[in-house]
């Protein structure tokens, strides 16, 4: 996993400059003034995991400009800053901006650096958790591979078994051709039969083995008709 990148939004310079004080030592951090700059960083690193934006930007609000970043960054914990105790805001930013945690300015530097940090860990949480959850996908995706496998060899030994038991022979396996035996004219020969072919295009002698085989001729068809 990448190292998690923290992101810090405010218009307002003596603001962003505390906030990266906060964090600087401690973390990676990219600083954004305003909300069209963030979301230039937030295409540009994949692996912010933390995003503390204030509410109250002149070009976008906080809770607009982490709107934009759910499809981009479905997974970065996202922190709120307010100067007001707004209910409708509040509640805007919990339901369609997925908002870890609000903190109403001014801030407590040591209570905002617990709160990225416990968003820090949940985001690691997460993403082991998805890495996880595709391995488990993987290997029951090949466990049920190996189990279709494992299936098709015991359907083609049944039908080898069934096919020992009316006397065929199966002469070369491996490349998957049966033995018909046949009667013409007096004389058993032998239809070749490839596994997976819908009707038997070949036969052979029975002294000469699939070296010798030949395409099926009018009279070997006629014969193995009478045999059906």
């Amino acid at each position: 996993m990448s190292e998690q990148v923290i992101l810090v939004v405010d218009d307002e310079i003596a603001n962003l400059q505390k906030l990266r004080r906060t964090f600087i030592n401690r973390y990676p951090v990219l600083a954004a003034s305003n909300g069209r700059e963030a979301l230039d960083l937030v295409h540009k690193h994949a692996n912010i995991a933390v995003i503390v934006a204030d509410q109250r930007m002149p070009d976008m609000t906080g809770i607009e400009f982490l709107r934009q970043t759910l499809e981009i960054l479905p997974d970065a914990v996202r922190i709120i800053l307010t100067g007001f105790t707004d209910v409708d805001v509040l509640m805007e930013a919990i339901n369609y901006c997925k908002v870890f945690r609000y903190m109403v300015k001014p801030w407590d530097p040591p209570d905002l650096l617990m709160t990225v940090e416990r968003g820090l860990e949940t985001h690691r949480l997460a993403a082991e958790n998805a890495r996880f959850r595709k391995e488990l996908i993987r290997r029951e995706r090949l466990a049920r591979r190996k189990g279709e496998r494992e299936r098709a060899v015991q359907r083609a030994k049944d039908a080898v078994a069934e096919i020992h038991a009316t006397g065929v022979q199966v002469k070369d396996l491996d490349i998957g051709l049966l033995d018909f035996p046949c009667e013409v004219d007096g004389e058993i020969v032998l239809l070749c039969w490839k596994l997976g072919e819908e009707k038997i295009t070949h036969w052979h002698g029975t002294e000469e083995g699939f070296a010798g085989r030949k395409p099926i001729d009018e009279r070997i068809a006629r014969a193995g008709k009478k045999q059906e």
